[in-house]
């Protein structure tokens, strides 16, 4: 049920953040007093303007194309107002741009022949209004195709909730909230146009709060921008705090023709000198016995300073990436439910830490399985994607369901949301035989977090 908490060339284009050999000569940075305009040297020409007062994105221009117009700039949250900003060249083949305020710096870095703009973001404290996020704020029509995977973030003139969810003339549902993926999934999003994508390929969400199944706003259409986002931090049902004195990232804007890139190489950034960069790590494997055949199962490493996450494969054994020594407290997730629980401490070797699924406690009937999630129940699949009020899902009732059988098959009949307004008056039916008429409890799992 519910958690409690929860030609080649074009071939060569087409898949690739471009890390191939620079066909150009003119990478380098250029100074004219008042921003820095980079050349990547890629084969697809990708120039990037910086303001030196303030560390905004002015312009983006790939392969002749000016990517963002207007006056909102991209920026890390929605700007700094003031920074010292400075470049450096290392090597013949790498750019540095440090964007420093007193609690906040921002690296913009560059590699030679990559049609990409590499970023880490480190802070102190969560900047103001209390999100932390880099918005590409795009010229829409260049993309005017959007985000091919969550498609439901439009705008219109019909505000329903919040000032930021609508409803279209169809009846149908957007909001930028519906475009957000799971972290745990949420390893590469971007918006498209014609012969041309924008990506962000998210190197570590280690910094990041809310854990693998935690999700915020990745796109959002509005009438004349293509908004492009990679959040590390808000306060949209947000079950962690912000993990202070940490370096968010590296993460990365990548440019292609429009196919979705592979996750480009980011290592190369240990020896920039970033603020925060931990290059001696350790690892943690295990197994998981007890598992429950069908069900997907997470191990679950989190602290104040990191946050990791590891798939439990068919065989019941796990292994997470290069992590930051420290202790964690590690958790086993039956889908999105922690079931067990340890106390790990990692230094910079691979340890082992072993879990078992107790399983569920004796019940004479249930609805659902206890997982951390509402699936199975009336339109919980759609529930990520849409306002209750959409025409496309299913009634919300109210019903009357019967219980006749110890686990319900028919699990659609009843809805995966309870509203005072609409379906007040949901009922349950069962009957108890004479020997069970006895004090029972009834066990009712609800979200307080995402979904």
């Amino acid at each position: 049920m519910f958690s409690k908490r929860l030609s080649l060339l074009p071939i060569l284009m087409a898949g690739f953040c471009l890390t191939v050999p620079a066909a150009r000569a003119e990478f380098g940075v250029k100074d004219d007093g008042k921003a820095f305009t980079i050349d990547c040297g890629s084969i697809a020409p990708l120039f990037v303007q910086i303001n030196k007062s303030n560390g905004d994105v002015l312009s983006m221009i790939y392969n002749g194309t000016a990517l963002q117009k207007g006056a909102r700039k991209s920026q890390i949250n929605s700007g700094l107002g003031k920074a010292d900003v400075t470049s450096r060249l290392l090597g013949d083949d790498r750019i540095l741009i440090s964007v420093t305020t007193p609690a906040l710096v921002h690296y913009y870095a560059f590699k030679k022949g990559d049609a990409a703009i590499y970023m880490a973001t480190w802070a102190a404290t969560c900047p103001s209004p209390g999100e932390m996020r880099f918005i590409a704020r795009l010229d829409r029509s260049v993309f005017s195709m959007g985000n091919p995977d969550r498609p439901g973030d439009g705008t219109s003139d019909h505000a329903i909730e919040s000032k930021d969810i609508f409803i279209q003339p169809d009846g149908t549902t957007t909001s930028k909230y519906y475009s957000g993926v799971k972290f745990i999934n949420d390893n590469i999003h971007g918006t498209r146009g014609r012969n041309i994508g924008a990506w962000f390929a998210i190197g570590s969400h280690e910094s990041c709060s809310g854990g693998p199944f935690f999700r915020d706003i990745n796109t959002q259409t509005t009438s004349d921008t293509e908004e492009l986002y990679f959040y590390m931090f808000s306060g949209h049902a947000q079950t962690e705090e912000f993990r202070k004195n940490q370096l968010h990232g590296p993460y990365a804007l990548c440019f292609t023709n429009g196919s979705v890139p592979t996750m480009p190489a980011m290592g190369w950034m240990k020896d920039l000198g970033l603020k925060g960069w931990v290059t001696e790590r350790g690892r943690l494997s295990g197994s998981a016995t007890g598992l429950m055949r069908g069900v997907p199962y997470t191990v679950y490493l989190a602290n104040d300073a990191a946050q990791y996450w590891a798939r439990v494969g068919p065989d019941g054994k796990y292994a997470t990436p290069a992590i930051k020594p420290g202790t964690y407290q590690v958790q086993l997730m039956r889908d999105e439910l922690a079931v067990a629980k340890a106390s790990v401490t990692v230094g910079t070797t691979l340890m082992t830490q072993d879990f078992v699924d107790p399983g569920l406690k004796p019940y004479l009937w249930r609805l659902g399985l206890p997982d951390g999630t509402p699936k199975g129940f009336r339109n919980a699949d759609k529930m990520g994607d849409m306002h209750p009020s959409d025409k496309r899902l299913a009634p919300w009732g109210p019903v009357t369901f019967n219980i006749r059988e110890a686990v319900a098959a028919n699990l659609n009949d009843f809805p995966a949301a309870q509203f005072q307004d609409v379906n007040s008056g949901n009922r349950i039916a069962f009957n108890l035989t004479a020997e069970r008429l006895k004090d029972r409890d009834l066990e009712i799992g609800v979200t307080d977090s995402q979904y």
